[in-house]
């Protein structure tokens, strides 16, 4: 697993690796409707990647695709991941907090 800086080209398969996340990966916690408030599948790509351009925004990729990206500022964080690397989530999360605390 690679991990680098966020580039605006790599937004539309954040989003739609976000919207898989929370469909996938956290649909044993939350109803459908709850899923759907959090990711219906209408993003404003303008509007996300102004968001991850502000913040501290890490990719994870394998192969050359994206498996999980992490971004936070001051207010808070998303840590996101495809549902096959979930359990392989330590890497980025450890890059991203190295990255801040040095």
């Amino acid at each position: 697993m690679e991990i680098r800086e966020y580039r605006p080209e790599d937004c539309r398969e954040m989003a739609a690796l976000f919207y898989d996340t929370v469909h996938e990966v956290n649909a044993a916690d939350y109803i459908k409707e709850q899923l759907d408030a959090w990711a219906d599948g209408k993003v404003d790509t303008a509007a996300w990647n102004r968001s991850f351009l502000e913040h501290d925004t890490f990719v994870a990729e394998e192969n050359g695709v994206i498996v999980g990206f992490a971004d936070m500022d001051a207010a808070g964080y998303r840590v996101m991941k495809e549902q096959q690397v979930v359990r392989k989530g330590v890497k980025l999360t450890n890059y991203v907090m190295k990255k801040i605390f040095d």
